[in-house]
C-alpha cells in the first residue's frame, strides 16, 4: 500500500475497509513505525480539524466542509449548528466535540456522561461473567440471558 503525504483517508487494499484515525494510529504503533511518521500523521489530522469549517468524520475520515456563513457569530449559543451527517458513511456526529451525535445534550453533558461510563467500566473486573470486552474495540458490554420457558 502506498500512502501519500497529507492523505487522511486510508483504505485496506484487500477489502476496501476505511480505517479510522484510531485504527491507523494503532497499526502504526503495532508495527513499530517510525515515530516521525506517527507525528506527521497526527499533525496533518490536527491541522485539518483545527479549522472550524473543516473537520474529518470520526468514522471514515472524510473531510467535511461546513458553510462558513453558518458558523459566523453563533459560537457558544445553544442554536449553534453542531449536527453533521457524513456524506460518505452517513455517520451522525457533533461538529464541536467530534464524537457521535448526542442529540439534545450539550457537549459538556455528553463528556460528563462518557467519563462516568469510562470510570464504571474501568472498575469492572474480568471475573464478572456477564461483562465481556469486544476483542476489536475493547469496549465492555453486559450480556443478559433470559429463560422464556
Amino acid at each position: 500500500m502506498h500512502i501519500t503525504k497529507d492523505q487522511i483517508r486510508i483504505f485496506c487494499p484487500s477489502c476496501r475497509h476505511i480505517f479510522t484515525r484510531d485504527e491507523i494510529l494503532s497499526l502504526l504503533f503495532e508495527n513499530n513505525c517510525n515515530r516521525k511518521l506517527v507525528e506527521e500523521y497526527t499533525r496533518c489530522y490536527a491541522d485539518i480539524n483545527r479549522e472550524e469549517h473543516r473537520k474529518t468524520c470520526p468514522k471514515c475520515c472524510t473531510i467535511k466542509e461546513i458553510n462558513k456563513d453558518l458558523l459566523q457569530n453563533v459560537r457558544g449559543r445553544k442554536n449553534t449548528p453542531r449536527h453533521v451527517i457524513c456524506d460518505d458513511c452517513q455517520f451522525e456526529w457533533c461538529l464541536y466535540c467530534h464524537v457521535v451525535w448526542h442529540h439534545e445534550m450539550t457537549c459538556e453533558e455528553y463528556r460528563d456522561g462518557e467519563q462516568m461510563i469510562r470510570t464504571w467500566t474501568s472498575r469492572i473486573g474480568d471475573d464478572q461473567q456477564n461483562v465481556q470486552q469486544c476483542p476489536r474495540c475493547k469496549v465492555r458490554y453486559s450480556i443478559f440471558l433470559y429463560d422464556f420457558k
